[in-house]
C-alpha cells in the first residue's frame, strides 16, 4: 500500500464497516476469516506441489541442526521426510529445501 488511491480505498473501507451493526459485522468476519483460510490452503497446497516422495531436501531441527532427508509421504499439511538415521519428522513444507 501506498498509493493515495489505495488509502482512498482504506478509508472507505473504514467507512463502510462502521457503518455495520454487529449481525453484519460478524457476517463481515465470517467472510473475512474464510478468505484468510483459503490464502492460506493456496499457499500450503502451492508449497507441497514443490515435493515429490524421493526428493532430497534439508532442514534445520528445532535444536537448529541441519538435518537431511529424503521425501517420504506428503501428507495433507506437512511433508513426512526420513533420515538416514532412519528418524522421520512431519516439517512443514515452508522449512523444506529441496537440495
Amino acid at each position: 500500500m501506498g498509493s493515495e488511491l489505495e488509502r482512498l480505498d482504506i478509508r472507505k473501507i473504514e467507512e463502510f464497516i462502521k457503518s455495520l451493526d454487529e449481525k453484519d459485522l460478524v457476517t463481515l468476519n465470517k467472510m473475512i476469516v474464510s478468505r484468510v483460510k483459503l490464502l492460506r490452503e493456496m499457499e500450503l497446497l502451492n508449497q507441497m506441489t514443490r515435493f515429490i516422495v524421493g526428493d532430497h531436501v534439508t532442514f534445520c531441527d528445532s535444536q537448529g541442526f541441519e538435518q537431511y532427508a529424503r521425501v517420504k509421504r506428503i501428507n495433507r499439511k506437512t511433508v513426512t521426510v526420513i533420515t538416514s538415521e532412519m528418524r522421520e519428522w512431519n516439517v512443514h513444507p515452508a522449512l523444506l529445501t529441496l537440495t
